[in-house]
């Protein structure tokens, strides 16, 4: 039979798992691995009623030896510098966050500008093949211009032209 939890009480322990090691206590019943978060004896391992919330038996072992000043210190340091990299943690996830959010963003601008691009470089095929029409016809215009009055005058611009022709 095997169970376990996870939550923490307000007597300062977290509840391990039942195993066949577990104690038997005066219920009848195995009692659970806790572990101590009390400052005296933070993270030292014991044995408790399961039944303790509703006035159990009161059965109480400790597993682990008790813990020296040194061990106590180091375990506070411990769970400070766990802590500080739980913070750190959640500071990486968030600025993850905002750059995934903000290579969404650049992402539907880069598509924007490339489909700019795409239609600018459309409007400049067409642009260009409508100059190339456009000089096509100027040319065809000037020869037909040079052909026709090639007898003797040939017909000059308006700019060109002198300005005693008209008078």
């Amino acid at each position: 039979m095997s169970a376990s939890a996870s939550s923490s009480s307000s007597s300062g322990c977290t509840v391990g798992q039942l195993n066949v090691d577990n104690p038997i206590c005066f219920c009848g019943l195995k009692a659970p691995q806790r572990t101590s978060l009390t400052f005296d004896n933070l993270g030292r391992r014991f044995y408790g009623c399961i039944n303790y919330k509703r006035n159990g038996c009161g059965f109480f072992r400790w597993r682990d030896p008790e813990i020296c000043e040194r061990g106590k210190e180091y375990i506070i340091e411990l769970l400070e510098q766990i802590g500080r990299l739980k913070k750190k943690v959640i500071a990486l996830e968030n600025e993850v966050s905002t750059t995934t959010e903000d290579n969404y963003t650049l992402s539907k601008k880069l598509t924007y500008v490339e489909n700019s691009r795409k239609a600018l470089r459309e409007e400049m095929k067409r642009l260009i093949a409508k100059m190339a029409l456009i000089q096509m016809k100027l040319k065809e215009k000037d020869n037909n211009i040079v052909r026709g009055s090639s007898s003797s005058t040939i017909a000059l611009p308006m700019s060109i032209r002198s300005p005693f022709a008209y008078a």
